[in-house]
């Protein structure tokens, strides 16, 4: 693989799991300490009490958008690369033709 379609993809990696993964998993840990009892093995149990709060926040989680990077990739550049359908699937949204 080329140097540059490399550090392209780094870069992207990198920056969904800097910025949209670590926030929420942020936000999801916080709303778990909220509305959950901590269990010996470290998970969170919500208890039927709690749980119209618990799935009200979680869907208003969901529908935060964070942002990512504007970082695309030519199809010129993923030539030499060899792509699985699912790998093409998953760089979709990062695709541009030319």
């Amino acid at each position: 693989m080329d140097v540059r379609v490399s550090y392209k993809i780094f870069q992207l990696v990198s920056n969904i799991n800097r910025n949209a993964v670590g926030f929420y998993r942020e936000r999801i840990a916080g709303i778990a300490e909220k509305y959950g009892a901590k269990l010996e093995n470290g998970n969170f149990k919500v208890t039927e009490d709690k749980r119209d709060g618990f799935f009200s926040e979680m869907r208003d989680l969901e529908n935060v958008d964070v942002e990512i990077p504007d970082i695309k990739f030519s199809l010129e550049e993923l030539g030499a690369v060899k792509l699985s359908v699912s790998d093409i699937a998953a760089l979709k949204d990062f695709i541009v033709e030319e």
